[in-house]
């Protein structure tokens, strides 16, 4: 019929259906970051509360750096909730403790 499409030519328009020569260097760059991320995260902190929050303030630290990159200037509806989640996570001590402000005091901690 007029303005039907077939099952044969419609095309899905998810980022699935690419082919291998398609697919974005940047993409692909910005998955393996994360998943060093993950991987760091977990060794690291172990599955649990810390082990999330770092997971959590990595991806949002990748997609900030990643937006700057692009724009030189960063989204206050990122910005915000990352840095309130930072100090409420920071609250229960799970990087920090509250006694020691100082930026290099995790390093002291271990």
């Amino acid at each position: 019929m007029l303005g039907q499409e077939s099952p044969t030519e419609h095309r899905p328009r998810s980022s699935l259906s690419l082919l291998p020569d398609q697919i974005n260097v940047r993409f692909s760059m910005t998955l393996l970051v994360m998943g060093g991320f993950s991987s760091w995260a977990a060794l690291y902190y172990g599955v649990g509360p810390s082990g999330l929050a770092a997971l959590v303030l990595a991806g949002g630290l990748l997609a900030l750096s990643l937006i700057d990159l692009d724009h030189q200037l960063l989204p206050d509806v990122l910005v915000w909730p990352l840095l309130w989640l930072g100090l409420i996570v920071n609250s229960f001590e799970l990087f920090t403790t509250l006694s020691m402000p100082c930026g290099e005091s995790w390093v002291a901690k271990r």
